[in-house]
This record gives structure tokens, C-alpha cells and sequence, in this order.
């Protein structure tokens, strides 16, 4: 689902925890999808951008599109999550930890 909802080989997202995370404009500009039935995406209501995913079975965090983001991360990435449903003919080259779910926490 992630790859057709990016139209990407893979979505990038940078993991937060929920309570460090909050919005820094315009909150009620943002819709909550359902997607599937433990998987809520959230999009811009003006422009259609996904901005950030949430799941019911990891309540504790929020992915954020990162390619939303304005400016520079501090960091980089630390490891590749859900890789049994990245596309096949994307190779991982980095030698960032692997993991074919989200790894419980």
C-alpha cells in the first residue's frame, strides 16, 4: 500500500514519537484517511500531499513523510523497514539494519 500511495519503489518516512510530535501550522488543514483497517494516512486537504501515517497496532509512533519536510533533517537514515514489500527491482545498497515489518519495540 505504501508504494501506491507514494507512486514511489518505497515510501521514506522519519519515525516520531507521538509525544514529540505536533503540528506547526494549520492543523485543520490536515484529512485522516483510513487506509486499511489498522492504518490512518494524513493529507493535506489543500494539495493533497501526504504528510503522515499512523497505525492503531503502534500507537506510540507517527511516520512522517519526510519529502514534506521543509529544510534539512538533522539526521539520516538508521535502518529500512518493511522490505518483503518493497518493490523488486529497488536494491537496498546501503548497509543499514534490514527489516522485512516494522521491528517490535
Amino acid at each position: 500500500m505504501c508504494r501506491k500511495a507514494h507512486g514511489a519503489a518505497f515510501r521514506s518516512g522519519a519515525i516520531v514519537k507521538v509525544q514529540d510530535f505536533s503540528w506547526t501550522q494549520v492543523e485543520e488543514l490536515v484529512a485522516d484517511y483510513r487506509s486499511s483497517e489498522h492504518m490512518h494516512r494524513m493529507f493535506c486537504r489543500t494539495c493533497g500531499s501526504h504528510m503522515l501515517a499512523r497505525s492503531d497496532t503502534h500507537p506510540a509512533i507517527v511516520s512522517v513523510a519526510i519529502g514534506t519536510v521543509d529544510g534539512d533533517l538533522p539526521v539520516g537514515p538508521r535502518q529500512h523497514w518493511n522490505v518483503a514489500s518493497k518493490a523488486a527491482w529497488f536494491e537496498i545498497t546501503d548497509q543499514l539494519p534490514q527489516f522485512a515489518v516494522i521491528p517490535a519495540r
